[in-house]
């Protein structure tokens, strides 16, 4: 198989092979073109899509924009006048706190006296019922001394009547201390209209000379407490007899 016609016919069969080959190679690169082609082609269309789509929003801030910078621009503030609303509010801020202090220093004075007249009541309450307490005891030396002043005491011994002498300038001395303090007796005039608030009746009497319920005569004073420009209060009420028959009262006594 030496011969030079085997030789030709594989150099033949060779480069129909060398052919085929390359034959191939050219069909894959026009392939790959081909794909590359395909590929762009794709990309420019989407990005003209894009740029379609994105063109009217890009219109539309730039109108927004231009709308913007054609309307009027508010004028800023001066110093001045920032000054002056800062004053303005600090104004109005104190006099709301003044109106505030005002309203607490009135309710603070309402307190205030309100307790001052609460405070009075009591001390005149008990100055009151303190004073009773000494004027009963008064009454009582009062009454068991003139019930001794009688005549028999005229024959009692020296130690008695000094004793009695006493007793009886306790009394005044009891009865002088009450009266620097404001309590005093009062008596009740024979005629004068009897008062409830301060005459206690003993029972009635018949009289002529005087009207109806009127004061016939006064059995024991009466004491009250006399402080500054209040009205007396009537610590025991003078102990009297009043007229059952008589004229008609007045009628201012009514």
């Amino acid at each position: 198989d030496g011969s030079p016609d085997s030789a030709g016919h594989a150099e033949k069969k060779s480069n129909a092979q060398e052919a085929a080959a390359s034959e191939e190679n050219t069909a894959g690169a026009d392939a790959g073109a081909g794909d590359k082609a395909e590929a762009t082609a794709d990309s420019t269309n989407e990005a003209s899509d894009s740029g379609q789509a994105g063109a009217p929003e890009d219109t539309a801030a730039s109108g927004k924009a231009n709308a913007a910078e054609e309307q009027p621009k508010a004028p800023s503030e001066t110093p001045e006048e920032r000054l002056e609303c800062e004053v303005a509010e600090l104004q109005e801020k104190v006099r709301s706190k003044k109106n505030n202090l005002l309203l607490a220093l009135a309710d603070f004075e309402n307190e205030k006296k309100r307790h001052a007249k609460e405070r009075e009541s009591r001390r005149r309450k008990a100055v009151v019922n303190f004073a009773g307490k000494m004027v009963e005891i008064y009454t009582e030396f009062d009454l068991r001394f003139k019930a001794s002043d009688t005549k028999e005491t005229a024959a009692l011994s020296d130690s008695c009547k000094s004793l009695q002498e006493g007793v009886d300038l306790t009394v005044n001395l009891h009865k002088s201390t009450l009266e620097r303090f404001g309590v005093e007796q009062f008596s009740v005039e024979p005629g004068q209209p009897f008062v409830g608030a301060r005459h206690e009746s003993l029972g009635s009497i018949e009289c002529e000379d005087l009207a109806v319920n009127s004061v016939a005569e006064q059995v024991q004073p009466g004491w009250h407490l006399k402080e500054g420009t209040l009205a007396p209060s009537v610590l025991r009420k003078a102990q009297v007899r009043t007229v059952r028959q008589g004229p008609e009262s007045p009628d201012t006594w009514q």
